[in-house]
């Protein structure tokens, strides 16, 4: 037995089933329960909202009256700690690198921060649970102060870890069993667990890919050195606030350390939209995009961080200058001096790039780096100086407007043109068939291949990056993804029941000798299935024709090597026969699934709450 699927929707979207909302109504289940299983889910729904989520706003609510806080003091406070946080991070991670060769220590530490960055998006939107009589906004940094607003943070982020497992076990299709000590997060599938972490592995792997490429960091250089007007000169001063005390740091041209990453990200995944305008931003591009933000980057950047001090009174002392401010005129005069773009154009990417409390969007500091309070600009160091820029193109793009449908068709003609690439420098019998529309057939065809006499009908879907598993699983049982598969089942019956009808190109064509497939933009869904049908990212797929086998390198500072070797074939019928199952579940899925474990853990709060246990893909 399965939840029902209007009852998995309403718990999913709307805030009154949502038992980490203060909009909980347990009243509202006696409409939607269909079955015993929804019932059950109902119940733990229940306990999640009065066992753990009301007794920890509770404290909180406690902590805060008890210690008159403002709302703009716990922000700017949360926003001060999750700075020296980061800089204590990154310290640590310096200094672990020095001691390993291992390179993808990197994308280690790039989970680490995103970890803070989600923790830091959690507490500020927790706060607004919250009631506030104080208005002051003069944070004092004495001892006692610090002391409970760090006991908020902590139960906050106790908060955190009980949602995210609740989420992930929601929109995974997974379930929450109530046992006697604990609540049971449990996903069922594995390979569903592990797909979207092996596929960020494999993104990684396409960043790290691009380290001492000459062509890559030919073209970082020619991008640094195009980015800004024709005369990139010194420009002024930067004027960040540190309490009432102004500090000054003069304004230079550097590197941008973080364009390979972005070029090679984009380039990789988003390629079939680089160059269409937005309209909501004036026709900007997302290169354009990158460009100001590069230069918003550049400019937090220019702060200098305190000395990371080892002891309490010390760390106490310096917290302050973890909260340098800007003022939003100051920032935009900065921006507008050294961009090729006009004021109106500049000062609206840059609200953009601004949360403003509001109840329409929640707190997201990945998409959201800069927050005005008490009419200053303050910012986290994590987003904003660390390559994670990538992660922020979906908003732009939502932002700006872009009609889907040009995604749709940008993406489809692009990947027609890589596969008509191979046929070109193959020259061998693999070929993409013009074929759009079929007579009698109400739908559309994406792609068509043909290699010998197998054939390969494909949907093709351009989805956004999965940042969250909200946004990850949603797409696979709500998006494109879903959509695409109900789209290849229409087109699949009409083939195999309308043989005799189909264009001379399909003649050939049988139930025995044709793949259906969903082809996405990120590798992310590869290995999985919807609806009985293959999911598979492009790229993955074009590897199959390019080479026959996967290479496992190990990359250390200044060495590559080449570690195993898996073949995908041997020769032209081993080709033909194992394209299937290379669709199906491919080498580099196959390969880290065996690395990694799914591994269950406990979490627990104090033994007034109930434990849960959860499952954690490890590498």
């Amino acid at each position: 037995m399965v939840y029902s699927p209007e009852f998995l929707e309403k718990i999913r979207h709307e805030k009154g089933f949502d038992p980490f909302s203060t909009n909980f109504n347990k009243n509202k289940f006696a409409n939607i329960i269909r079955n015993k299983k929804d019932y059950k889910l109902a119940n733990s729904l229940i306990i999640l909202n009065i066992n753990i989520f009301n007794p920890l706003l509770n404290n909180v609510n406690i902590l805060t009256k008890k210690s008159s806080l403002s709302y703009s003091q716990l922000v700017k406070y949360t926003i001060c700690l999750s700075n020296y946080e980061t800089h204590l991070t990154q310290y640590s991670f310096k200094q672990k690198l020095k001691k390993s060769k291992e390179i993808n220590l990197i994308t280690e530490n790039d989970t680490v921060f995103e970890n803070i960055l989600d923790i830091t998006s959690f507490q500020l939107e927790f706060f607004t649970y919250l009631s506030f009589s104080n208005k002051n906004s003069l944070l004092s940094f004495d001892e006692k102060e610090v002391d409970i607003v760090s006991q908020i943070l902590h139960f906050s982020n106790c908060c955190f870890e009980y949602k995210k497992h609740y989420e992930k076990a929601i929109w995974s299709a997974g379930e929450i069993i109530l046992n006697k000590d604990n609540i049971s997060f449990n996903f069922g599938d594995n390979r569903f667990l592990k797909s979207r972490d092996i596929g960020i592995k494999n993104i990684q792997n396409t960043l790290l890919g691009a380290i001492g490429d000459n062509h890559i960091e030919s073209e970082v250089k020619n991008f640094t050195l195009n980015r800004m007007n024709t005369n990139p000169i010194i420009v002024g001063e930067i004027n960040f606030s540190i309490d009432e005390q102004i500090s000054y740091r003069k304004r230079a041209i550097s590197d941008c350390n973080y364009v390979s990453d972005f070029l090679v990200f984009a380039k990789s995944y988003y390629s079939h939209i680089l160059q269409d305008k937005l309209p909501e931003l004036y026709d900007l591009n997302i290169l354009d995009c990158f460009i100001i933000f590069s230069e918003i980057q550049h400019i937090v950047n220019l702060y200098q961080k305190p000395v990371l001090l080892s002891t309490e009174e010390g760390i106490l002392n310096n917290l302050k200058e973890y909260l340098p401010k800007i003022s939003v005129s100051s920032f935009e005069k900065s921006l507008i001096k050294v961009l090729p773009y006009k004021k109106e154009v500049i000062c609206n990417f840059l609200n953009k790039c601004i949360y403003l409390n509001s109840d329409s969007k929640p707190f997201d500091l990945h998409i959201f780096p800069l927050i005005i309070v008490d009419d200053n600009i303050y910012f986290t160091f994590n987003q904003l100086e660390r390559s994670s820029i990538h992660l922020m193109i979906d908003n732009w793009l939502s932002v700006g407007d872009i009609n889907n449908s040009i995604k749709g068709i940008n993406y489809e003609k692009l990947v027609k043109e890589k596969f008509n690439h191979i046929t070109d420098s193959k020259n061998s019998k693999i070929s993409v068939l013009p074929i759009k529309k079929i007579d009698k057939f109400n739908g559309q065809i994406d792609l068509v291949l043909k290699i010998e006499n197998l054939y390969i009908v494909a949907e093709l879907k351009a989805e956004v990056y999965p940042i969250n598993s909200r946004k990850y699983y949603s797409s696979y049982h709500y998006g494109d993804l879903y959509k695409g598969a109900n789209q290849l089942i229409e087109t699949k019956k009409f083939i195999i029941e309308n043989s005799r009808i189909l264009p001379k190109e399909l003649s050939g064509i049988t139930e025995d000798n044709v793949i259906f497939v969903l082809i996405t933009n990120f590798p992310v869904y590869d290995g999985l299935k919807i609806k009985g049908f293959p999911i598979i990212n492009e790229e993955t797929l074009l590897n199959y024709f390019y080479t026959d086998r996967m290479k496992i390198k190990s990359v250390s500072k200044g060495n590559t090597q080449i570690i195993e070797e898996i073949m995908y074939y041997n020769n032209e019928k081993e080709f033909i026969k194992n394209l299937k199952a290379y669709i199906d579940n491919p080498p580099f899925l196959k390969f880290m699934s065996k690395s990694s474990s799914v591994n269950k853990y406990i979490y627990s709060v104090n033994h007034n709450m109930p434990s849960i246990e959860f499952e954690i893909v490890e590498f």
